[in-house]
């Protein structure tokens, strides 16, 4: 990894690891909040001698991502992994200090934030990606508890909070409208706008960063000049066109990525 920060930073480009758990994604160990089972997997319920594995472990990660010169980290709480799981009533059904009202159901979340700051102090990034919604039919994680969680993390200390979206029993015809904004907004591309109005309302001091659907460079200085958020996430365009960023500067108006999605692995 020191070979790939040692390049990206000759560039004056910060870069950050992500760090996850796949939960009951993970095909070495299928582990969740609950025992569960979907799409003929099924998953056993994490122990608390599991649970204080993982948080250490995701200290542990974020240790050697410094070792690595990272500038920092980003936990991975979103799209149906374990800290998503873990927060989402639709798979978390425990009873004890980890289950149950949504503070409960967040507790593995900050446990691991708070393991990470005491692991690699106040100096480097401590990011976090959250959902804004499950955008399940019936329960999920919903924009009024991201809200309530975000307002958690700031006052923990976060610095930098990406908003997306998806996590168990998403539906996808649900996600195509349920975050989205006014429909006059200049940034309505922005699939999850609309909840990321919500949010910024209620930490409105927290640097945010906002994914999904952004392609237009009118709707990316839109998002940044009404302090939706302070940066612009992207992966699909990144895909098909590696230098976006650069082509933007130049003048390009919008990405050639017509989000077909044939660029995902089955």
């Amino acid at each position: 990894m020191k070979e790939l920060t040692k390049i990206v930073h000759s560039h004056e480009v910060p870069i950050i690891a992500q760090i996850n758990h796949a939960g009951y994604n993970s095909k070495a160990n299928r582990m969740t909040a609950s025992t569960y089972e979907i799409d003929n997997l099924q998953a056993r319920e994490a122990t608390i001698d599991d649970i204080e594995l993982v948080i250490d472990s995701f200290a542990n990660a974020a240790e050697l991502a410094i070792q690595a010169d990272f500038d920092g980290v980003q936990i991975h709480g979103a799209h149906g992994y374990l800290l998503s799981q873990f927060l989402s009533d639709n798979v978390n059904k425990r009873t004890d200090d980890y289950g149950g009202t949504i503070e409960n159901r967040a507790r593995l979340l900050f446990d691991v934030f708070k393991a990470i700051k005491k692991r690699i102090g106040n100096g480097p990034i401590i990011a976090i990606k959250m959902n804004c919604d499950d955008f399940a039919s019936h329960g999920g994680i919903t924009i009024s508890e991201s809200v309530q969680i975000a307002i958690w993390l700031d006052e923990k200390g976060i610095d930098l909070i990406e908003i997306s979206g998806g996590g168990p029993k998403q539906d996808r015809s649900i996600r195509k409208v349920r975050a989205k904004p006014d429909e006059n907004s200049p940034y309505y591309e922005a699939n999850f706008a609309g909840h990321a109005e919500k949010i910024r309302k209620g930490i409105p001091s927290v640097p945010l960063a906002l994914v999904d659907g952004i392609r237009n460079k009118t709707a990316m200085e839109a998002i940044l000049s009404n302090n939706l958020a302070d940066l612009i996430s992207m992966s699909k365009p990144l895909i098909i066109e590696q230098d976006f960023p650069n082509r933007l500067k130049r003048g390009q108006s919008s990405s050639e990525c017509i989000d077909c999605r044939k660029c995902l692995s089955p």
